[in-house]
């Protein structure tokens, strides 16, 4: 066996029974020499992370002793004479003292994952899942809260990439951008690449957004479905279902000649807990969708030309959010989501176009937020 590992196994004992701070250091040093070694070895993760999980349990007492000695904020009160003997700098004296800051239950949970999963441990892996269960907590706590206040509604007039990225996160986020398939204008942004490259954009803007855990559903026309995908995938979100939107009526379908006419849209969901389904079965769980295209004459009145059922939207909020929820629609068009949104949930909508903004607010009975600077 290694020189350095032997040192190691013996560090492990030593470390419950330091007492100052310079025999925790010399003790992280031990730690950090057996993982250089493991490395170069290829002794494979278990010993690597072997080492690890020793220095970084050194650096955590290191930084509650840091805390006791009074260098408890940052490094705002950092004694260079006082440190520099021992080999301990500004940068490593505050990293140390967030590591410490992460409770007992917490430190140890993700040192378990860690090494269950074969996942490299590390100080970034430590802190990444502590704040991920303060996220969580927080969300909880927001649900609770909104749950006691009562759900809101909030209009936006503003592009979504300025505005999304001041409201903090959402649990689903139901996105109908423009599909670069008409000659209107907001509809008409140029080429398949200037498109693809705008939308992957918007994607990004939306993923800034998401709670740990979420649901997204995003439609797209069948013309640019599989390049949309492709970015998904690119960009690491788990599709879980390719949803077909059924149109069962049809306007002016009959000019077509060259081709069958096109009858859906599709909707990509991803997602990464349970859907809120309904206990009793039906097939409003089925991936086809079918509802009529709103219509003047209808009591689904149409008001915006690329406007998405009532019942369709009100289905994707109910089964992708749970009571408590808040739901984003970057591209509120006519504001069917605020309009379908359970009262025990809080809506955000946001619109660039002023006409459809005014409808937005006459239809909500609200009028719009004052855009956050």
């Amino acid at each position: 066996m290694s020189n350095e590992l032997i040192k190691l196994s013996n560090a492990t004992k030593a470390l419950a029974e330091a007492r100052t701070l310079d025999e925790v250091s010399k003790i992280r040093d031990i730690a950090r020499a057996a993982e250089v070694y493991a490395k170069a070895a290829k002794l494979g993760e278990q010993a690597i992370n072997s080492a690890i999980e020793i220095r970084l349990r050194a650096e955590r007492k290191a930084g509650e002793m840091l805390v006791q000695m009074g260098f408890s904020r940052g490094g705002s009160k950092f004694r260079e004479g006082t440190l520099k003997p021992l080999g301990i700098d500004k940068k490593q004296s505050s990293s140390w003292k967030k590591v410490a800051s992460i409770p007992d239950k917490q430190f140890e949970a993700s040192v378990s994952r860690a090494i269950g999963e074969g996942t490299k441990l590390s100080q970034a892996y430590i802190l990444r899942e502590y704040n991920k269960t303060k996220r969580k907590d927080s969300t909880k706590a927001a649900r609770v809260s909104r749950l006691a206040s009562g759900a809101t509604r909030e209009i936006y007039k503003d592009s979504m990439e300025n505005i999304v990225p001041k409201l903090g996160y959402f649990d689903l986020i139901v996105a109908d951008p423009p599909y670069n398939v008409t000659k209107i204008d907001w509809d008409d942004l140029g080429g398949r690449e200037e498109f693809l490259s705008v939308t992957e954009e918007w994607i990004n803007v939306c993923i800034n957004a998401l709670n740990d855990d979420y649901h997204m559903f995003w439609f797209c026309s069948p013309k640019y479905a599989a390049d949309i995908e492709i970015l998904f995938r690119d960009l690491g979100l788990p599709i879980q279902s390719r949803l077909i939107w059924h149109r069962k009526n049809m306007s002016m379908g009959s000019k077509a000649r060259n081709k069958f006419v096109d009858s859906y849209e599709i909707i990509l969901h991803v997602g990464t807990y349970e859907l809120n389904f309904p206990d009793e079965w039906s097939d409003a769980w089925f991936d086809v969708q079918t509802f009529a295209v709103p219509q003047t004459n209808f009591k689904d009145q149409k008001v915006h030309p690329t406007q998405k059922p009532e019942a369709l939207i009100r289905r994707i909020v109910e089964f992708g959010s749970f009571p408590g929820g808040r739901i984003l629609d970057p591209f509120a068009g006519s504001g069917v989501t605020g309009a379908v949104c359970p009262s025990d949930r809080s809506c955000v909508l946001i619109e660039r176009e002023e006409k459809y903004v005014k409808v937005i607010e006459e239809w909500l009975g609200q009028p719009r937020q004052e855009n956050i600077k």
